[in-house]
């Protein structure tokens, strides 16, 4: 029994977009707990909400891990015929072993961080929300390849590839992926990936190399002799091993901070720029608190960073 380039192709948007679903879904169920909070400068109240969102996500995680062993499996099962074998899905940690509570409190610091800077409430909210919605997607993304490589390696697949899902981005196709399209990878390697990255697996071989082959062409073939296309073929790329997420696809020659890592650049040039933004923002804080306003949270968390701010920039 031989699986067809058509039939990997159609078998691999439909997890693309199972996954995609489940994803949404868990992005929703966690934000439901996040839109209607109040306490961002609670440390209690930031860290009981981060656990009960880091549960929502593991549950999404399990759910994306066993689609991508599914898919998997189909598409063994399609390719040999027999002999396929049932696993039960065993996900690493989430984020490498990393604290969730602290993973899962992020979006506090994006909204506190926001509204130090704009005074926005909205702003603030939305910079919340989205710092939320990336930290769910790519948990479940990371679950998602592991649950089609431990297939992979039950089945004792020695090499795969990469396949691409232009179709199912909406910003255009992602010249990091189609660099690394033609890129076959041994088992004892993740996939690389990215944030929001669309891209299945499968095991090396005529039909996956067909599907890669087809996709490419067309997608070259659709920029046509435009400046997009022609950059889309001198993208480079390199794979750099995140602290929570494992490898991912990067820009050639990018710096990339790892976990445990000092930031880069002058920390003395950075605390005086982000002073020069926040000293604003303070005194109209204290303008406001004197007139009777209200806005003793924000005025503490501002009069603590602008402080330590001062002392580096000292």
């Amino acid at each position: 029994m031989t699986l067809t380039a058509e039939q990997l192709q159609t078998l691999s948007l439909r997890e693309a977009t199972a996954a995609e679903q489940t994803a949404a879904n868990a992005q929703r169920a966690a934000w439901a707990l996040w839109a209607s909070f109040a306490g961002w400068y609670s440390a209690e109240q930031v860290a009981a909400l981060a656990r009960q969102t880091a549960a929502i996500s593991q549950q999404g995680r399990q759910v994306a891990g066993n689609l991508g062993m599914a898919y998997m499996r189909e598409v063994l099962a399609g390719l040999r015929g027999a002999g396929v074998p049932t696993i039960r899905l065993d996900l690493p940690d989430a984020r490498l072993g990393a604290d969730l509570e602290q993973v899962y409190s992020r979006p506090a610091e994006a909204y506190k961080l926001t509204y130090a800077l704009t005074e926005d409430p909205a702003a603030a909210t939305k910079a919340a929300q989205d710092r939320l919605t990336t930290l769910v997607r790519d948990d479940l993304l990371v679950a998602r390849r592991d649950g089609e490589h431990q297939q992979m390696k039950a089945a004792k697949v020695e090499h795969y590839r990469r396949i691409v899902h232009p179709e199912r981005s909406k910003t255009g196709v992602c010249g990091l992926c189609l660099a690394a399209a033609d890129r076959v990878y041994t088992i004892a390697k993740l996939l690389p990936i990215h944030d929001d990255c669309k891209c299945t697996t499968a095991p090396d071989g005529d039909a996956a190399a067909e599907v890669i082959k087809v996709d490419l062409e067309q997608l070259y073939k659709d920029a046509g002799g435009t400046t997009d296309g022609r950059a889309l073929k001198q993208v480079r790329y390199q794979v750099n091993e995140h602290g929570e997420l494992g490898p991912v696809l990067g820009v050639k020659g990018q710096n990339f901070q790892r976990r445990g890592e000092a930031p880069k650049g002058d920390p003395i040039e950075r605390a005086r720029k982000e002073l020069a933004a926040l000293e604003p923002v303070l005194a109209s804080l204290e303008r406001r608190s004197a007139a009777g306003e209200d806005v003793a949270a924000a005025l503490a968390y501002q009069v603590n960073r602008v402080t330590k701010l001062r002392a580096i920039a000292a």
